[in-house]
């Protein structure tokens, strides 16, 4: 995958949150404040936070192939998640990806509305 690909699946994602632009997801990357993953036709960037009870490793962005990203992608971020010490993980983005996570154990905890000012 081109770096010219990486940036439209990127901007893709980001249709649904304008709180970020490309270029400051890729700089979250490159400052190592979130990790990306590609494969040849999707990618995911994660992040952990530190919370007051709990290490939580956060699916941030995902875009691309839904068959690539479940079969490729997710088995690595678990592992990754669980080798970090974190004890949740957690996924932002559209009700569709979190039924696809729900067979990993992933269940809806909350929605969140925004309105653009």
């Amino acid at each position: 995958m081109t770096g010219d690909q990486v940036k439209e699946l990127i901007a893709d994602a980001l249709e649904y949150d304008p709180s970020y632009s490309v270029e400051a997801v890729l700089n979250e990357v490159s400052e190592h404040r979130a990790e990306l993953w590609i494969r040849e036709r999707s990618i995911a960037i994660t992040n952990v936070m530190e919370k007051p009870n709990v290490r939580q490793f956060h699916i941030w962005i995902v875009a691309g192939d839904l068959e690539e990203l479940m079969n490729e992608i997710y088995p690595h971020l678990e592992h990754r998640a669980r080798g970090l010490g974190c004890g949740i993980m957690t996924v932002s983005g559209r009700r569709g990806w979190i039924r696809k996570l729900k067979p990993h154990g992933f269940e809806e905890v909350a929605t969140v509305g925004t309105k653009v000012l």
